[in-house]
């Protein structure tokens, strides 16, 4: 996993001392980057999460610029009360809201979220796009 803020010099006011013990130390964090590598598209999620006093769409801007470069097949939207899963598009056409349910129905909607989320799936969905762009199908 690549957290975005690595340290302070990518979040200066996140005031990251590498001396200290860091799981003492509480920071937000606006943006994490789940990679299998720095060098590939990612198949893992791009997810934003917004304070709580944002709505939890304020981060979608910015979560759409990461999966412009990183091409996920989903991103992750969140305020830490609502969470919204968008199916990335690429671009060319509007992103299609996926998920949409309150951290309080977590329990209820896991499956559902570990249905589009976990790596095989998002990997397999990501490989999808990647066919139909190209015109075939992978096997």
């Amino acid at each position: 996993m690549l957290a975005h803020i690595r340290d302070s010099r990518d979040c200066p006011q996140c005031r990251l001392d590498p001396a200290a013990q860091l799981e003492s130390e509480r920071i937000q964090a606006e943006e994490f980057i789940y990679a299998n590598s720095t060098t590939q598209p990612s198949t893992s999620p791009s997810v934003h999460a917004s304070t709580a006093d944002q709505p939890p769409d304020a981060g979608t801007g910015q979560a759409k610029s990461y999966a412009y470069w990183l091409k996920p097949a989903y991103y992750v939207t969140t305020n830490g009360d609502v969470i919204v899963v968008y199916n990335y598009q690429g671009g060319a056409v509007p992103d299609v809201k996926v998920l949409d349910f309150k951290r309080a129905d977590l329990r209820e909607r896991f499956d559902d979220l570990y249905r589009v989320l976990n790596p095989k799936a998002a990997a397999e969905a990501r490989q999808a796009k990647v066919d139909k762009l190209r015109g075939g199908s992978s096997a």
